[in-house]
């Protein structure tokens, strides 16, 4: 049997690792990709050891379609994220055991398929898909060496017609398979002419230094201080501002309570990843602003639509996460005489008209 070659470090950054899969990450991304954007360290809770690197990134479509109509079926949101951990030993691989970002719910093994061999990828390479509600991964690992390495993809699609994006489809089973494998073996082919090999195991102090990997929080825009013109002019009372749900703004009179929102999450992880509580999105526009206008089922069912309650959602990013825009503002009109959702809508958009120019700018 071959000796197995052993390394002495990992590569330096996740810009290193981007390097290496680049090809790959660009053909899984397909039309999303963006040149600009890169594996980067990910935001990891727990204190990274020495021989362990985590890096993550995300390519987007606008989530806001633009006209009167939801977009026809195509990608909407590819995710990757890549480990690589450094043992003084050799180990078998252990697929779901590494703490990828992704892998919370890693021990509930009945939401994952039978692992598939992949032939010619480092050691041992295997591949598994994740299906379960609201949620598809597919997860490939394999050894080079005494590194381990895994790759997660997960994404979103546009369904097509007038339905939320899905998450879980055959066709994205697909996608994400053949992609976690292609980066795989791009990562296992590359990793051996870019690594020191070891002739004998450091001493801990030459080794890299263990690190916490946390996101830069993003500042997120104020709702409470939209003009009290323009409040005025959308038939709100100034003098009755009361503190809405985390750091919002609403206003109340006798006929409904509208509440301004705002927040760092991208847009879509508030208004396509929650089934069934906003079945039927449209987008709008709102004087020159691009908008998706939602109602609610409260109840998460999916199928009936809450009387006295209409949302628009807008793209305001702040910041970054994981390379893709994140930042939203939401409207949101509660009518006291619970009408149907229609008539509360065009409420809604008359109301949100002189409002719009005072809210941060979309993509």
């Amino acid at each position: 049997m071959p000796e197995v070659r052993s390394y002495a470090a990992l590569p330096s950054s996740c810009e290193e690792v981007d390097s290496a899969v680049r090809e790959a990450l660009g053909r899984f991304a397909g039309r999303l990709e963006d040149t600009k954007t890169r594996l980067q360290d990910a935001d990891v809770a727990t204190p990274l050891g020495p021989n362990e690197l985590f890096c993550s990134v995300s390519f987007d479509a606008d989530p806001v379609p633009v006209g009167d109509a939801m977009p026809a079926a195509g990608p909407l949101l590819r995710t990757v994220t890549v480990a690589l951990e450094r043992s003084p030993v050799v180990l078998p691989p252990q697929i779901h055991l590494t703490r990828t970002p992704m892998a919370s719910n890693a021990g509930e093994r009945e939401h994952f398929s039978s692992p598939r061999q992949l032939d010619g990828i480092g050691d041992d390479a295997m591949i598994r898909d994740e299906d379960q509600a609201g949620v598809m991964r597919s997860w490939a690992t394999a050894m080079v060496g005494n590194v381990r390495l895994e790759v997660v993809t997960s994404g979103m699609d546009w369904s097509g017609g007038g339905a939320p994006p899905v998450w879980r489809s055959s066709a994205m089973r697909d996608d994400l398979s053949s992609g976690a494998e292609a980066i795989l073996a791009d990562l296992a082919r590359a990793l051996p002419e870019s690594l020191p090999v070891a002739t004998s195991e450091p001493p801990p102090s030459t080794a890299r230094p263990g690190r916490t990997t946390t996101a830069v929080p993003v500042p997120v825009w104020d709702p409470c201080g939209i003009p009290e013109s323009a409040l005025t002019a959308a038939g709100l009372d100034p003098s009755k501002k009361e503190d809405g749900m985390s750091g919002g703004c609403r206003w109340r009179d006798d006929r409904y309570t509208v509440e301004i929102l705002a927040g760092a999450e991208p847009f879509h992880e508030v208004y396509y990843s929650h089934y069934g509580w906003y079945p039927t999105p449209r987008p709008i526009k709102i004087r020159d602003r691009a908008a998706l206008m939602v109602t609610k089922a409260f109840d998460g069912a999916g199928t009936t639509p809450d009387d006295g309650y209409c949302e628009l959602g807008f793209d305001t990013p702040f910041g970054k996460k994981n390379g893709i825009p994140a930042g939203r503002v939401s409207i949101e009109l509660w009518d006291s005489g619970d009408r149907e959702p229609a008539a509360v809508c065009k409420d809604l958009a008359r109301l949100a008209e002189p409002l719009v120019a005072h809210i941060p700018p979309s993509r």
